[in-house]
């Protein structure tokens, strides 16, 4: 017997500090992270729409055709436990339209490849820190390596960095995870993210949501205003010399 595949959920999921960023800043500026990250999903499914969505027709299916993917959009802010993370679950449905506007199968083996996950993810981050990029020129957004990938971390003019002890307190669900991989090396990291979640938490009040984690910045010593301030006032010098250098040249 075959299993019916009705959708393929692929998910995008901002780097940990881009969430906590987007959770204690202001609305201006949680704006322009929302939207960053949805273009760079937009961007993402792209990418699959071009590499990966085919149908099969004609005898024995063995001619491939390029296939319009279906696909749902659902954005989450936070992790299963409450905490800031910034994602979009992406059904992608077995069934698309081909061109001449009749529906077809999707080949769905290809999307379930472990590898087109990792290409999906990649495409997605090296996209978002491109905008981020763009909407944030007193930023810096320098690469660092995960397994499988690359991602990258957020830091102000003069180097300042979204405090360690406040990414720990906000990525407990990561340490978990890390730990039970260690524990059980032999089983992968997906198979043991799903068999040790909890319950989903109760969602809360999305202005209450903002507030609470705010406070739990502060209370690590971290104010959002005055770090993107202070890197506005450095990129603004910044600028302002190059400018002053090149023109004297």
């Amino acid at each position: 017997m075959y299993e019916v595949v009705a959708a393929i959920d692929k998910v995008t999921s901002a780097p940990k500090e881009v969430s906590i960023l987007w959770a204690i800043a202001g609305p201006e500026e949680r704006k322009k992270i929302e939207l960053a990250h949805a273009l760079a999903n937009t961007d993402a499914l792209k990418l699959v729409q071009g590499e990966h969505a085919q149908t099969r027709t004609g005898k024995g299916g063995h001619r491939k055709e390029q296939l319009k993917l279906v696909v749902g959009q659902f954005v989450h802010i936070t992790s299963r436990i409450g905490a800031p993370q910034l994602h979009t679950h992406n059904p992608i449905f077995s069934v698309g339209v081909r061109a001449d506007g009749k529906y077809g199968a999707l080949n769905t083996r290809k999307l379930l490849k472990k590898g087109v996950s990792r290409q999906l993810g990649q495409y997605y981050r090296d996209s978002l820190r491109q905008k981020l990029a763009l909407e944030f020129p007193e930023l810096k957004f320098p690469t660092v390596n995960i397994t499988g990938g690359t991602s990258f971390r957020i830091v102000g003019c003069d180097g300042e960095e979204i405090p360690e002890s406040l990414i720990r307190q906000l990525s407990s669900r990561r340490a978990a995870i890390e730990a039970a991989c260690k524990k059980n090396p032999s089983k992968a990291k997906h198979q043991i993210a799903v068999e040790t979640r909890d319950r989903k938490v109760e969602v809360v009040d999305r202005d209450e949501f903002f507030a609470r984690h705010r406070r739990i910045a502060k209370e690590h010593g971290f104010n959002v205003q005055a770090f993107l301030a202070h890197s506005r006032q450095q990129h603004i010098v910044t600028t302002a010399t190059k400018a002053m250098v090149t023109a004297m040249a």
